[in-house]
């Protein structure tokens, strides 16, 4: 079964909502609980649809982070 796995932060409720009103037929469970992508890694490596949002931007640590989580997916 495929899930549609959304980051848990401030936007994961609007997400949330936005994909079960946009897709009210959509049979995808949607998760609304990650904290961290990289302990998704595998699950996106089976065909599963994640959602990250803007998890990876800013400055700081998020560019390392992706770089990790990119380097894990590929």
């Amino acid at each position: 079964m495929k899930i549609c796995w959304i980051l848990d932060d401030e936007y994961g409720e609007k997400i949330y909502k936005g994909i079960r009103h946009l897709f009210a037929n959509w049979n995808y469970p949607v998760k609304k609980n990650i904290v961290n992508p990289l302990e998704f890694v595998d699950k996106i490596q089976d065909g599963n649809i994640i959602l990250l949002d803007n998890y990876f931007l800013g400055n700081g640590g998020e560019e390392a982070l992706r770089n990790d989580f990119l380097g894990e997916l590929l």
